[in-house]
């Protein structure tokens, strides 16, 4: 008897986008469209400039492009005590442009 494969692979389906979800409004995007925050060895946050997703430790996600989202008040559910000194950190990173990462050249 033969084999047959129990799932067809498509040849010509979309590309995988990984999606992750904002911990300050709980919206689900494409993961490039997202900042990621890391925890330090000291138990601070940092951030990671945008493009950059090999920071080690495990990540949270905000939106990049909704300074809603950066408000203390929003923050304190997944970042406790360190919310006020992260939402300062975000509110001085906004003065520069926070765009997300171009994509690279796709793979052939």
């Amino acid at each position: 008897m033969t084999r047959r494969s129990e799932t067809p692979k498509a040849s010509a389906a979309a590309p995988h986008v990984p999606l992750r979800t904002c911990v300050a409004c709980r919206c689900t995007r494409p993961q490039a469209e997202l900042l990621r925050l890391t925890q330090t060895s000291a138990g601070g946050w940092h951030l990671a400039q945008p493009g950059t997703r090999r920071l080690p430790g495990r990540g949270r996600y905000l939106c990049a492009e909704n300074p809603a989202c950066w408000t203390e008040k929003k923050l304190r559910r997944a970042f406790g005590a360190a919310a006020p000194a992260l939402a300062e950190q975000l509110a001085a990173s906004s003065t520069e442009p926070l765009s997300p990462p171009t994509p690279s050249t796709a793979l052939p």
